[in-house]
């Protein structure tokens, strides 16, 4: 029965190829876009960050609300003041980010890289995959410049070759020995490409300069509410002559709820739009399906009449659109390699043909388009002696003809 439904629900869909091919074309778009975005959204928000005990990993920053400043980095004296809190942070580390130019045998790269401070890799628990990360003597002035490279950049640029480690590259025409390649356990900021070593002579003092980013692992038992609170008894006292300055506080943030904020509004905005094409989608099936139903009204109506019962009317109906929507929603979740294309083009090569009939395969001939040699005859527009209507024969001399067309001419011919 369930069989038998089934047949004739792909026959009737089979019947209106334009119609089914438009409806599961809609629908696979409109599925297959929504899942493909929240497929990254998932990658990039929704994951745990690869860092190990991710959620002991904080992010330390500066507010101002009188100024309108809710998040902000943090001058460097005042990292200096919550380093030294060994009893709240097991380690501590100050960065900035900018974008420089790789060059190399290729176009140059432009990428972001990170100026790191010594303990930067330590808080993460960057686990390196060739070399070694930075040590004490790679922030002295005084020695060569190194780099750290990420493994995505090492593998992409570079091929995965293991003898990079204490090769040289040029950033922004600055050549920098690489001392080692990190996972993505090193991975932060997400963007960041490779990594070099903060180098001070002097540590920089002004305290209006808002430029370092801070990040900090916790120490065993203790909280981000307790983090928060010695820093923010630490932030700088309020001058006597600036009583604004009395507004500026800290706080401990974790990483894990920053891992998105950059691409945060991006994503909004491409929910919105991804939305918007699937619910396009869903209506334009839905008009699709009314004016099917309302051009096979009399088709209804004539199974009504031979005794189908508005149940079965209606489940041949339903059972249409539940074969539409699982093929559609099949075809949009698809990631697999594209198929052949000549799977999809409408004289392919995989094309059903009628039993007993070949394709022409001459070149130049039909076989161009895979097309009949012939096309089949029926009853309905054959003559009683097998001619064509209204079409004359030809006068063929006999003996002109051969085999069994010529043998049937001269029967006639005789008669």
């Amino acid at each position: 029965m369930l069989l038998t439904a089934l047949r004739q629900t792909l026959r009737s869909l089979n019947q209106r190829r334009g119609f089914s091919l438009l409806a599961v074309v809609t629908l696979a778009v409109g599925i297959g876009s929504t899942t493909a975005v929240y497929s990254i959204a998932d990658a990039v928000l929704f994951r745990p960050l690869p860092f190990e005990n991710a959620e002991r990993v904080v992010r330390l920053h500066s507010f101002n609300t009188a100024r309108g400043f809710d998040f902000i980095n943090v001058p460097y004296p005042d990292f200096t003041e919550w380093r030294g809190e060994t009893a709240v942070f097991d380690s501590a580390a100050a960065f900035r980010m900018r974008a420089v130019d790789l060059a190399g045998a290729d176009a140059p790269l432009r990428l972001r890289i990170g100026t790191v401070g010594a303990d930067f890799f330590r808080v993460l628990r960057a686990r390196p995959v060739v070399g070694r990360t930075f040590q004490i003597d790679d922030h002295d002035p005084a020695n060569e410049l190194v780099t750290v490279l990420s493994e995505g950049l090492w593998r992409g640029r570079f091929g995965g070759d293991t003898s990079i480690v204490g090769q040289s590259v040029r950033l922004d025409g600055v050549p920098h020995t690489v001392v080692g390649v990190v996972d993505e356990t090193g991975q932060w900021p997400l963007d960041a490409r490779a990594w070099v070593p903060e180098r001070f002579v002097t540590p920089p003092t002004p305290r209006s300069d808002h430029s370092w980013e801070v990040i900090a692992r916790l120490a065993p038992d203790t909280s981000i509410g307790a983090a928060t609170t010695r820093i923010s008894t630490l932030a700088r006292p309020a001058s006597a002559s600036q009583p604004e300055e009395r507004s500026w506080d800290a706080a401990a943030t974790p990483l894990l709820s920053l891992a998105g904020d950059d691409l945060g509004i991006v994503f909004v905005l491409l929910f919105a739009a991804v939305v918007a094409v699937l619910l396009r989608a869903c209506l334009n099936v839905a008009n699709l399906l009314l004016t099917q139903g309302i051009q096979r009204a009399q088709h209804y109506a004539v199974r009504a009449a031979l005794g189908a019962g508005r149940a079965r009317v209606l489940s041949a109906v339903l059972a249409e659109s539940l074969v539409l929507a699982l093929v559609g929603g099949g075809l949009g979740l698809v990631r697999s390699s594209e198929p052949d294309s000549r799977d999809w083009h409408p004289h392919g090569a995989g094309r059903l043909t009628r039993r007993g009939a070949q394709p022409d395969r001459t070149p130049g001939g039909a076989g161009a388009d895979h097309r009949f040699r012939a096309r089949p005859r029926r009853r309905d527009d054959l003559g009683s002696r097998g001619r064509q209507p209204f079409c004359r024969p030809r006068a063929v001399r006999p003996g002109k003809r051969r085999g069994r067309d010529g043998a049937a001419h001269r029967r006639g011919a005789d008669g």
